[in-house]
């Protein structure tokens, strides 16, 4: 999802650096760190959740300081718009069901001080259903699309 978004945000022109460029982990202090080095404009974590419910789905937005709340919810606006039209299009209250909300909560990447941070989970791994949804190359460019919507509607609402 991250290199995906990378693609979309540098087409429309931003410039983008990643956390982590191979499939390895990176601490959540290493990923402050390289953000405060960085002073990026804004800062967008990108999460797949986990749950031992299996049938737990859908997509949420979090922030933790004021300057970051309409960037969550901008982008969280644009995400369910994806749940509504193509992940689960043919079922109104399932997509319904998807919005778990744009929420506050401080999580190390929502905390930075310096540019708005956020924390986007694009949906379930444990859920089969929507994993199966979420890993097709279509639904990657749907998300990177509409978490870029998000961004850019974010920009020109200032």
């Amino acid at each position: 999802n991250a290199v995906e978004l990378k693609y979309e945000l540098e087409r429309r022109g931003a410039t983008v650096y990643l956390t982590r460029y191979d499939d390895v982990k990176v601490s959540l202090e290493e990923r402050k760190n390289m953000a405060m080095a960085l002073k990026p404009d804004l800062y967008i974590s990108l999460h797949c959740d986990g749950n031992e419910r299996k049938d737990v789905f859908g997509t949420s937005a979090f922030y933790y300081k004021p300057m970051s709340q309409a960037l969550a919810q901008n982008i969280y606006n644009e995400m369910i718009k994806v749940y509504s039209s193509y992940i689960y299009p043919s079922d109104y209250n399932k997509a319904t069901e998807a919005q778990r909300g744009c929420r506050y909560h401080p999580f190390s990447v929502t905390r930075l001080e310096d540019c708005p941070s956020v924390l986007i989970e694009t949906g379930y791994v444990t859920n089969y259903e929507e994993c199966a949804i979420l890993v097709k190359e279509e639904t990657r460019k749907q998300i990177a699309v509409a978490i870029a919507n998000g961004i850019e509607n974010y920009i020109n609402s200032k």
